[in-house]
């Protein structure tokens, strides 16, 4: 933990449209899972609430908005590369509208098929992914 016990929260959404999902191919903007496929999120600013911050954040990485159904996993971190303790909020949604562009942190935007997921996922993303596939079911 750090020394004043704080956490960076962050949120992600695994965002569904028909039989496919979103995901995000990192630049090396940032060098935790630089050119690994990730989902969309980012931290919460100071006071927002995170059903706000995955609105912001999936718009700002992709140029979409979207329906959020529900939150659906928490998980603990420790970055090394930030040394900071951080919880991840990842919620449940859907496409509402939009067009798809990158973000300066992204090579990549693209749906998936659920059957054809990118060999390049962290395990972490893959379980969020196979997780909220078996809850839209």
């Amino acid at each position: 933990m750090t020394s004043l016990g704080m956490y960076n929260i962050v949120v992600k959404s695994v965002v569904f449209n028909k039989n496919k999902v979103l995901l995000l191919k990192r630049t090396d903007y940032q060098k935790m899972s630089a050119f690994e496929w990730d989902l969309p999120g980012g931290r919460l600013e100071p006071g927002e609430d995170p059903n706000i911050a995955i609105h912001r954040e999936t718009l700002e990485e992709t140029g979409i908005k979207i329906n959020l159904l529900y939150p659906f996993d928490c998980h603990y971190f420790f970055s090394k590369d930030e040394n900071v303790d951080k919880v991840s909020i990842a919620f449940l949604s859907e496409y509402s509208s939009g067009e798809l562009k990158k973000s300066h942190e992204h090579e990549l935007v693209d749906w998936f098929d659920i059957q054809n997921l990118p060999e390049n996922l962290t395990v972490w993303v893959k379980n969020l992914v196979k997780k909220a596939i078996n809850l839209k079911k």
